[in-house]
């Protein structure tokens, strides 16, 4: 099944980037995370993408793109080097060009991980999942890769040079290693990291949750590492276990903090809230919120838990409106959560 979908999005991105005559072009912008944009609107324009080429939009048969693994990460688009940017869950990274599907390098960031080497998922093997983001400043594309090594599956952070692909200095950062320097506690293997990457301000932000069937020792969580210093500087995480960040977008920013959704935590019995079914404002510290205004979950968070009903199945995404700022969250409930930016809400139970 992976693998049909890795050539199934394949396609779609052969349709999208060269359809019309508008190959190259989307060209003038570069497209350097996920949605375009932080805060994971997806408005952005191509300016020639116009209504009438629109209508005539085909397959452009001069385009030939071929990777090694399933594609489950939206490539990204850099203009400087008219060049697409895919990752693999295979762990092969690649500049293709964007007007033939040509590679400009490719690069191996060692051997992802296999199935039976995780205690539950659907993704086999496993390699980049979330989708990477540039610094452009930098000209650094950046990839969480989860690598089979001679100790075990582990989350690896990595930066490459967008020119030539090669591993930047530096990199790549082990995750649990970095926490561990925090005192902090990481299980690579129940840990899943399928979220896009989100760069920020000279951080980057990388969300986990689980595996397909939620299974073992994971908590929700957001890591936090310098670029400067090539570090682990900071994490949040859910207090009760699971609570995984699963939105395909990662962690949004409106400009001034950053927002992450969390989804159903392990329990039976328990009725203290601990992060989970939830919409979460971090800042750039990732401390942990205490204040109603800085998080939110419906009354009915501990049903939501119960019946696996994910608050955080999607990313909130940041709305602008002329009276008050909005993000808008949408439950496997069914139920779209539109929240006050600047409050939140908290709920009828307090964070412990």
């Amino acid at each position: 099944m992976a693998e049909r979908k890795g050539r199934r999005i394949r396609r779609c991105l052969t349709l999208l980037l060269t359809a019309a005559g508008i190959g190259a072009a989307v060209a003038a912008e570069s497209v350097v995370t996920y949605h375009g944009a932080a805060d994971r609107s997806g408005l952005y324009v191509a300016p020639t993408l116009t209504w009438t080429k629109a209508a005539s939009v085909r397959l452009d048969t001069g385009f030939h793109a071929t990777v090694e693994g399933a594609v489950y990460a939206q490539p990204l688009y850099w203009a400087p080097s008219n060049s697409i940017i895919v990752a693999t869950e295979k762990n092969f990274v690649y500049a293709l060009d964007a007007n033939t599907g040509a590679r400009i390098w490719e690069t191996s960031l060692g051997a992802p991980v296999p199935l039976k080497a995780l205690p539950c998922g659907n993704i086999d093997p496993m390699g980049v999942t979330g989708t990477p983001t540039i610094d452009p400043a930098a000209r650094i594309v950046y990839l969480e890769a989860f690598v089979q090594t001679s100790n075990g599956p582990r989350h690896m952070v990595f930066g490459l040079s967008l020119p030539t692909g090669k591993l930047a200095p530096g990199w790549p950062v082990d995750v649990a290693n970095g926490l561990a320097a925090l005192h902090r506690s990481f299980n690579d293997a129940p840990q899943g990291q399928r979220s896009a990457l989100t760069w920020v301000n000279g951080n980057l932000y990388v969300p986990y949750a689980g595996h397909y069937g939620d299974c073992g020792a994971y908590h929700g969580m957001v890591v936090g590492l310098q670029l400067a210093t090539r570090r682990v500087y900071g994490a949040w995480s859910t207090e009760t276990p699971a609570g995984g960040s699963w939105g395909q977008s990662g962690v949004a920013f409106d400009g001034v903090a950053l927002y992450v959704t969390t989804g159903n935590a392990f329990r039976s019995s328990a009725t203290t809230w601990g992060g989970s079914e939830a919409v979460i404002r971090l800042s750039s510290t990732l401390g942990n919120p205490t204040d109603s205004a800085d998080f939110f979950t419906p009354t009915n968070w501990h049903g939501l838990d119960l019946g696996d009903v994910d608050l955080g199945g999607t990313s909130a995404i940041p709305i602008n409106t002329p009276i008050t700022p909005r993000l808008l969250a949408l439950g496997k409930d069914g139920n779209a959560y539109l929240l006050n930016r600047e409050n939140l809400g908290g709920s009828d139970t307090k964070l412990q």
